[in-house]
């Protein structure tokens, strides 16, 4: 993993996962071109989030030391930021897509069944 920086990091411990306000993991630890940081992690689909929800002015995210974005869409140099759409090949994100226009089913993957081999689809059945 990087940063938007280039910056190599390595996941010491992801931290514990908050249900409460503020960010949504406390107790990270991980290594940013070996430096070891403690605090807490914010995930948002876009950078601009961390603007939009007023992040800053609150005291709840001073201990931020990652911010976990799907998109970077604006400078930001407050702390780190690691993009997660870079990582994912888009064969996949296009199937995800195409699962989610698939709202003719409760099950969105009903559509893609016509294209498993009915072999696979008696082990599959036989497993339960």
């Amino acid at each position: 993993l990087k940063t938007i920086e280039n910056k190599e990091i390595e996941v010491i411990h992801p931290g514990i996962q908050n249900f409460d306000e503020g960010p949504d993991f406390l107790e990270s630890v991980i290594k940013i071109d070996g430096i070891t940081w403690h605090g807490a992690i914010e995930i948002h689909i876009f950078t601009s989030d961390w603007i939009k929800h007023k992040h800053k002015n609150n005291a709840w995210y001073d201990q931020v030391i990652l911010h976990v974005v799907w998109e970077h869409d604006v400078p930001f140099t407050d702390f780190h930021t690691l993009q997660l759409s870079s990582l994912v090949p888009s064969i996949l994100t296009a199937k995800l897509k195409t699962l989610l226009e698939n709202k003719k089913s409760s099950i969105l993957c009903s559509g893609l069944l016509k294209d498993v081999p009915p072999i696979q689809i008696s082990a599959q059945l036989s497993r339960c």
